[in-house]
């Protein structure tokens, strides 16, 4: 049985939520650079809302790119290449996820900076306990087991 029509779809749906966090920062950007006094509560609270959309899809996104691996059937094994790249990735996302508060001190909203910065804090936290550290206990064990051939199979 072939896992790659769910994959697909589980592919697309991820795409989707990568759409709507680009689409929430391009929302982000225009919102603070065209309102007339991004200062004002309603304009703050507008701003937050946009940018905990950008966080829950991020959250997602990365949580849908994380599942993906387990319906592999052969993982390559971790090499130094690899983790180097498993290691960029996540800081590039994690780097990426303090724009927000980068363009709110822009515009000296401080303490939009600071509530957007403890979201970026706890949405890593939760996908380093929800992905990445799964991820490492699998690729430790789990990976291993599958990449076996069953008995009988031929390998290519």
């Amino acid at each position: 049985m072939s896992n790659s029509d769910y994959i697909t779809h589980m592919s697309n749906i991820n795409r989707n939520y990568t759409t709507i966090t680009g689409f929430a920062l391009t929302t982000l950007t225009l919102l603070i650079t065209l309102l007339p006094n991004p200062s004002q509560m309603f304009a703050q609270v507008t701003l937050l809302f946009v940018m905990l959309l950008f966080e829950l899809s991020g959250f997602v996104a990365g949580w849908g790119a994380f599942d993906l691996i387990y319906f592999c059937r052969k993982v390559p094994p971790l090499r130094r290449q690899l983790k180097i790249f498993n290691f960029l990735s996540q800081s590039a996302y994690c780097l990426a996820a303090l724009i927000p508060g980068l363009i709110f001190l822009v515009k000296n909203l401080v303490y939009l900076a600071l509530v957007s910065w403890f979201v970026t804090i706890v949405v890593v936290i939760a996908l380093y306990l929800v992905c990445w550290k799964p991820f490492r206990t699998y690729r430790a064990t789990r990976a291993r087991i599958l990449a076996r051939p069953k008995e009988g199979q031929k390998t290519l």
